[in-house]
């Protein structure tokens, strides 16, 4: 007869009967696991803020145009994209550490011959080498992100919200760092230093990963199987929409954030590319408190109304990045760090909740088993991220950019968002999701928590 492991409080979690490479491992062990997917988080982040501020104007150098360098900079969510389609199919129970150790590793390797590849000396030899690694990078971010929030989740199932805003908290603060290091060691080492010093790292702590992240045991009832038609029923449903939409049209401001801020506010403030780093340090601060609030509060229920504030917030943002056109006198370096502090609120604000709100969408499309509904819902927010940073660097901060200017690239992201803000409020709305609504949690019976399910009917 199978029994079960405690999460401490006489909450059932896993059955005690491993299979084959399977074990059961005990609280200790599991937050042991957290703690390290939360380092690798850590420099993730890093490895993703690192390119924003340093790239653009060593691209210029090489002769790269704007276009270019969107290209380059949206390559990495290409990748990410088109992978988080097929990643679903490859995950089984028994190997999320694999993937998850083959993920960082990928992307380790990857960001250091991103930062090699500045040898280059031929410009078109440049661009291609630039994408090629940026692809590599976008493959192994795919891995490790969806992986990250599964197997954390799966360590403490009952804290879900918790277990995924502090993943994305610690990814935040390796974004606010990834700067700040870039700005420190470029100066002492050259352009390639940090590059390749926070790959070896990761590839150090992917190493440990081995040891520590255990291989839990799968559940009888769980689903391993990813059935494509389901999934893309979910996608293309209209709940899943009204939230894949607009939080895409938010997290545009990240590709647009990494492919022209830096020669932006290079221009318009006058400090050297090496320590606009530390300007983008702003950003990342307000999006890492922003996290941390937004993941407790998501938790106690909240996540809806955040996501409305996140939204309104957008359109006023992006048009305080143009009234410098209108009022020259107000673009200091002052109103540069409050553009880019609410900037970093909200977009960061808008990406926890909209995982429970996917998850909603997901259960209100039919989706009743909890493993697939996590799966699809992890899925589609890679998705999400993916397409508004590809987007934002190549279309938003690449080809629009250099067509109308920064200025008026603003305006037009202001039009877009205050459509799409007004279509996500309505269904929110109209759904009857503005009081509490929490995560579903009710792992062990893998059927869906009660509370606000029907929410969406």
């Amino acid at each position: 007869m199978e029994s079960k492991s405690n999460d401490g409080d006489g909450v059932p979690l896993l059955p005690t009967t491993p299979g084959p490479g399977e074990e059961v491992p005990s609280q200790r062990r599991r937050a042991i696991a957290v703690v390290l997917i939360a380092v690798l988080a850590f420099l993730e982040g890093v490895s993703m803020s690192l390119p924003g501020p340093f790239f653009p104007p060593e691209a210029k150098n090489h002769g790269l145009t704007q276009s270019e360098i969107g290209v380059v900079a949206g390559s990495l969510d290409v990748a990410n994209l088109c992978f988080s389609f097929v990643i679903g199919s490859l995950i089984s129970p028994s190997n999320k550490k694999a993937v998850l150790l083959t993920g960082t590793i990928i992307s380790s390797a990857a960001l250091s011959l991103f930062g090699l590849v500045d040898y280059a000396q031929d410009e078109r030899i440049y661009f291609v080498l630039c994408i090629l690694t940026r692809i590599l990078n976008g493959i192994g971010v795919s891995m490790v992100f969806t992986m990250m929030i599964l197997i954390s989740s799966t360590c403490f199932p009952q804290k879900v919200a918790l277990m995924n805003s502090f993943i994305h908290t610690v990814f935040g603060v390796g974004m606010f760092l990834g700067p700040v290091f870039g700005s420190i060691l470029i100066p002492v080492g050259g352009y390639v230093t940090p590059f390749v010093s926070i790959g070896l790292i990761e590839t150090v702590f992917s190493f440990l990963g081995m040891i520590i992240i255990p291989v839990f045991p799968a559940s009888k009832k769980t689903a391993n199987d990813f059935k494509t038609k389901e999934y893309l029923m979910f996608l293309v449903s209209f709940p899943a929409l009204s939230v894949f939409v607009p939080t895409i049209v938010v997290t545009l401001m990240s590709g647009f954030r990494d492919s022209a801020y830096a020669l932006h506010y290079h221009e318009v403030t006058g400090l050297a590319y090496q320590k606009i780093g530390l300007l983008f340090v702003v950003n990342a601060l307000a999006a890492t408190i922003t996290l941390s609030v937004v993941g407790v509060l998501t938790q106690k229920g909240f996540g809806p109304s955040i996501m409305i504030i996140a939204q309104c917030l957008t359109p006023l943002t992006t048009f305080a990045m143009f009234l410098p056109y209108i009022l020259p006198e107000i673009e200091t370096k002052g109103w540069a760090i409050l553009t880019l502090a609410t900037n970093g609120v909200s977009v960061d604000a808008a990406i926890n909740p909209s995982y429970l709100l996917l998850q909603k969408a997901a259960i209100k499309n039919g989706v009743q088993n909890i493993d697939q509904v996590r799966k699809y819902s992890s899925s589609c927010f890679m998705i999400i991220l993916s397409m508004g940073r590809i987007l934002g660097a190549a279309l938003i901060g690449g080809y629009l950019n250099e067509l109308v200017g920064f200025y008026f690239t603003s305006l037009i992201y202001t039009s877009v968002a205050m459509v799409t803000v007004t279509w996500h409020i309505v269904f929110l709305v109209r759904s009857g999701l503005i009081g509490k609504v929490y995560f579903d949690t009710d792992v062990d019976n893998d059927e869906p928590a009660s509370d606000n399910l029907d929410a969406l009917n």
